[in-house]
């Protein structure tokens, strides 16, 4: 029997970047194009189990609420509070540790603060 965990995610950064050339490429925007980018914890029962990081164009990505991303999808932020209908993205999965650059989320991790 599968146990069903409560989702949620802790927003670690949303800001504004410029787009390096994985994601210039994935987005068709020219290298150096400001981006907003997101990272989060994903949670379950409050327990971390994945990192997130999203890349967004400006135009869409100034639009989301740091308050509702902690239990809402990017998706249904788009498309319920502001009537944008999300009809593809792309996803790349990686399996790992977060790079040791990324302290914060390496304290959160170990220190189970969620």
């Amino acid at each position: 029997m599968a146990t069903e965990l409560n989702p949620t995610s802790r927003v670690i950064r949303l800001d504004e970047e410029p787009a390096s050339p994985e994601v210039a490429a994935e987005l068709a925007i020219a290298l150096g194009t400001p981006v907003v980018r997101l990272d989060r914890l994903q949670l379950g029962d409050k327990a971390p189990f994945a990192v997130d990081t999203t890349f967004l164009p400006l135009r869409y990505g100034r639009l989301l609420k740091r308050e509702y991303l902690e239990h809402e999808t990017i998706y249904r932020q788009l498309e319920t509070r502001y009537g944008i209908p999300v009809l593809s993205g792309v996803f790349m999965i990686k399996a790992g540790w977060p790079r040791p650059a990324s302290p914060r989320i390496w304290g959160l991790i170990r220190d189970h603060r969620c």
